[in-house]
């Protein structure tokens, strides 16, 4: 699951209890809509709700969401990070120095 390991790399949550979560909401769901099975629309509703899930879980610290974005997008140049980042170019230079003298890009 994408959405479970994006959780995990934004170190919301574990992945594997990522998963759980997302495995009991959409179950959750399925119920609340008297289906005994999970289908389709309970991932798409998952995933309408995932940012906002995200964004809830506390402060993400700007270098959690730069190193997200580099093992997310490892080929992407800078110019395509920072766009998707939401970040000032000299913020997102800032982390990434810092990542990188951390070894962790």
């Amino acid at each position: 699951m994408d959405y479970a390991l994006e959780l995990g790399n934004y170190q919301v949550q574990s992945c594997a209890r990522a998963q759980d979560y997302i495995r009991i909401f959409m179950r959750s769901n399925a119920l609340l809509n008297s289906r005994s099975r999970v289908t389709v629309s309970d991932m798409y509703l998952y995933g309408l709700v995932h940012p906002l899930f995200l964004n809830s879980m506390g402060e993400l610290r700007t270098e959690n969401r730069i190193l997200s974005l580099f093992k997310k997008c490892p080929d992407e140049p800078d110019k395509q990070l920072i766009k998707k980042s939401g970040l000032s170019r000299g913020t997102f230079y800032r982390y990434k120095k810092i990542l990188q003298g951390n070894g962790l890009i």
